[in-house]
Order: C-alpha cells, then structure tokens, then sequence
C-alpha cells in the first residue's frame, strides 16, 4: 500500500498544484508533497540503519560521522544527496541509553522537535530493534486523509460549477 500511495502522491500534488485555485486546494497539496518526504525519508533512514546494522556484524562500529557514512554507503537513483533528508537537513545519530538511531529532524529542519524522525540502528543489547523514539504520523493514514479531503474538495467545485452551468442556461432561455 505505501509504494502505491508513494506513487500516486507526486501526481496528486502536481495536480493540485497545476489546478492553482482555491487556498484549501495549495495547502492540501504541500501536505501531500510533505506526506511524500515523510515515506522518502523514513525508507532512506531504514536503509542507513539496516547498512550500519550489517556493518557492527563485521566489527565495524558506529560511524562518526552518519552524513559521510551516507553519502559513501547510499545509493542515489536521482542523484540526490544521501546525507540529507527529504527537507534537505543532514541526518543525526542520535543516542539514547547506549542505544543508537539515524534521526531525521523532520520537517521544521529543527532536532529536538515533536516531528522529529528516528530509526533504530542497534538497541543496547545489539538487537536491531527497540523503542522508535518518535511522535511522528503514520504517512499511510496520513495520505488516505488527504485523498479523502482531496475528494470532497473535487465534489465541491464540481457542485459549483454545476450551479454555474445551470445559471448560464438560465440566462440563455
């Protein structure tokens, strides 16, 4: 479900976005384009940690330095900077009760705020599993409440220019 709504996500923005129109309809398009970076940078966080995850296997350690780690371990099929999430912010290592995570500072770029993103890269017992540490949405859900707003607003304009048409008839007559 999540690669079909990341799919259809660019190609419902644009096409809010292309409709210009009302202010609902501008707003209702950045959050969709923001749903898209929220699925983009969490699947490229899960990546970074399950990479370094591989690595301690082989006595590598916890890089220094995550953004580097990135940029020489990801791959890009954009071309896209690896070491920078979805908003353009590096990624953080962050570390809790010898517990270690790729964190995103979400959308406001800010670490230390409620949008913040973390995955876990090895817990303190060496599992790569634990407590995700994040207030963040659920993008699927998100996305699912945006079609439907999407929809109701569609719906709307629609009886709009239904009662347009019938004006012009009207005056026609």
């Amino acid at each position: 479900m999540i690669s079909t709504l990341m799919k259809l996500t660019p190609l419902l923005a644009a096409g809010v976005a292309i409709s210009g129109g009302s202010e609902e309809l501008q707003k209702l398009g950045t959050e969709m384009i923001n749903v898209a970076k929220v699925i983009k940078t969490t699947s490229e966080m899960e990546d970074i940690a399950k990479g370094i995850y591989i690595d301690l296997q082989f006595d590598e350690g916890i890089p220094e330095d995550i953004v580097a780690y990135a940029r020489d371990n990801m791959d890009s099929t954009k071309g896209l900077d690896t070491g920078l999430d979805a908003w353009g912010t590096e990624w953080q290592l962050y570390v809790e009760n010898d517990s270690y995570y790729v964190q995103s500072c979400g959308i406001d770029g800010l670490c230390g705020t409620k949008d913040d993103y973390f995955e876990i890269i090895v817990d303190n017992k060496g599992r790569r599993r634990g407590k995700k540490v994040t207030n963040a949405y659920d993008p699927e859900a998100a996305m699912k409440q945006l079609i439907e707003r999407k929809q109701d607003i569609d719906e709307r304009m629609l009886q709009k220019l239904e009662a347009e048409v019938e004006k012009l008839k009207a005056l026609e007559e």
